[in-house]
């Protein structure tokens, strides 16, 4: 019984299927639109979420041609001919808000155009905006001012919209017409601003209804089966589907509501970094403080930041960190001034660019700090290494110009660990020409001048302390060197076998001790072995001639 009475009736009659909401009838919307608008005293404005409806779907769900949807009576037919130049329709453009521009007329024509693209686009990773509406709506902002202001090239200010916008890029969109084939060429990953960020399932969809509702040619959305007259929203990477009906009038205010709701302010999608500085960081800075510029600058960059993308940092707290950490070595060792140190930025960091978003607001895009910084240490053994390197390259062509002639000859190097100790120890943050203290102290030796424990330029360097320090440290490897010298000689080599030999001592144990210093900076033809102070003469090593 109890399962009979759960069962429905033979006399009852199923409920009534709900009533499919009426298609939207989209030329009475929009005149009822404008009308409300103009009792109104506003500005006709419609929302871009209703914008992207006036493409009437439900006449593509029942089969349609595309060539006939939303298009003129005028234009319908294959017969009637298209017009040279088509006038854009009334209010083609009251969907994008309209950038402020009256503070940017006194700019020049390039400046201009860079405000007006940063006011009326923003970044978009899943938006699309076709060229010519760019374009039309740039000229269209301009129109009061083209007496006095003329403004660019179509080439030049999609070239500009390249630049500014890091991601964008050209492509091109296939459509169906009925004359066959259409190509739209858009810019992607960009929209306009103000308008919702548009998903990547639909960005196409949306694009098509757009280009259908404004095009008067037809450029035709394909026929989607299933597609409802709907409002499409996107939020992050999901989508809502918002049902108007079209059974009563709607108000503006009641198109404007169930248009945005759900909506947040949306913005550009780009990181923007809020540095912050700490004191442990700026002492770790500081560390650097005795390079010259712009080695110091390059360093400061490399130990804090790294190259990223899709971010972009404040160029005035960039700056004021940086002023920060090197401004009490200012008097000593200046640093570099504003535009230097924004030029230096672009040259470490290839990527980045200084990008100008604003009157006097300017951003450098394409650097993020890095979450653990770099240690001094690595940077100025970097540092040696390169200095190095370039003074061993210095010496080399001053050899092939044949300015001097090195002493110990290497055929394989040219230099040898040696002469680039005594070229460049202790390494000192010197420019590039200026000499080293041991470098000086060789010339004023060659020239017959007194020795002098401090160099010119060096005041707070003591020789005599370094020469300790060298042969405290050394003493070790000085050794193992001199008794690689000893036993070449002691094996009856001739002279060059023992040079050879002594050119491996000094790579394989840099550097050598004040014995072989001295042997190589005595007076004299040739190579003379430091293996005299040892007890072993020169004239006893075979090829050898005694010196004076």
């Amino acid at each position: 019984m109890s399962n009979s009475s759960s069962m429905a009736g033979p006399d009852e009659v199923p409920p009534p299927a709900p009533p499919k909401p009426a298609a939207i009838d989209i030329k009475k919307l929009q005149a009822d639109l404008e009308r409300a608008l103009a009792a109104s005293g506003q500005t006709p404005a419609p929302t871009p979420l209703i914008r992207y409806t006036l493409a009437d779907t439900s006449a593509l769900r029942k089969g349609v041609s595309n060539a006939t949807v939303g298009r003129p009576d005028s234009l319908a037919t294959a017969s009637q001919p298209l017009a040279a130049t088509p006038v854009d329709p009334p209010g083609r453009w009251a969907y994008i808000p309209f950038p402020v521009i009256t503070d940017i007329l006194q700019y020049d024509t390039k400046r201009r155009a860079l405000h007006w693209l940063s006011r009326a686009l923003v970044r978009d990773t899943a938006g699309m905006v076709p060229q010519m509406d760019i374009y039309g709506y740039y000229q269209h902002c301009f129109i009061p001012y083209a007496a006095t202001h003329p403004v660019l090239p179509t080439a030049e200010l999609l070239d500009l919209l390249l630049k500014i916008f890091k991601g964008s890029r050209n492509d091109t969109i296939t459509g169906r017409v009925q004359a066959g084939v259409v190509d739209t060429y858009v810019i992607r990953n960009v929209a306009w601003r103000g308008q919702p960020a548009i998903v990547e399932k639909i960005g196409v969809e949306v694009l098509e209804e757009k280009e259908q509702a404004t095009n008067p040619l037809g450029f035709g959305a394909a026929e989607r089966p299933g597609a409802t007259p709907a409002v499409a929203t996107s939020i992050g990477s999901g989508a809502e589907t918002v049902g108007i009906d079209s059974s009563a009038p709607a108000t503006t205010e009641q198109l404007n509501q169930a248009a945005t709701s759900g909506l947040d302010d949306l913005d550009d999608d780009h990181i923007a970094i809020c540095l912050q500085m700490t004191f442990a960081d700026k002492c770790a800075g500081r560390k650097l403080a005795h390079l010259p510029e712009p080695a110091r600058t390059r360093y400061w960059l490399r130990m804090f930041f790294k190259h990223g993308s899709n971010v972009e940092i404040e160029e005035a707290a960039l700056w004021m960190l940086y002023e920060q950490t090197f401004n009490p070595y200012y008097d000593e060792r200046p640093h570099l001034d504003d535009v230097q140190f924004v030029a230096r930025i672009t040259k470490v960091f290839k990527d980045a660019e200084e990008v100008e978003v604003g009157p006097e607001h300017r951003v450098i895009w394409g650097i993020k700090p890095r979450k653990k910084r770099m240690k001094a240490l690595v940077l100025l053994k970097k540092y040696a290494e390169e200095q190095t390197n370039r003074a061993v390259r210095h010496l080399d062509r001053m050899a092939e110009r044949k300015d001097f002639e090195l002493r110990v000859n290497n055929k394989h190097r040219g230099l040898n660990r040696f002469q680039e100790m005594m070229l460049l120890w202790p390494l000192l943050a010197l420019p590039a020409g200026e000499p080293s203290p041991w470098l000086q102290r060789l010339q004023r030796r060659a020239g017959g001048e007194p020795l002098g424990d401090h160099q010119p330029g060096f005041p707070g360097v003591s020789m005599k302390r370094l020469a300790s320090e060298y042969r405290r440290d050394y003493e070790a490897r000085r050794k193992m060197a001199d008794e690689t010298i000893m036993r070449a000689a002691a094996e009856g080599a001739p002279g060059v076998a023992v040079a050879q030999a002594l050119d491996e001592a000094l790579d394989r144990y840099p550097p050598p001790g004040p014995a072989t210093r001295r042997a190589l900076n005595a007076d004299g033809e040739g190579h003379t072995s430091p293996s005299r102070a040892k007890g072993v003469q020169a004239s006893e090593v075979p090829g050898r001639r005694k010196s004076a």
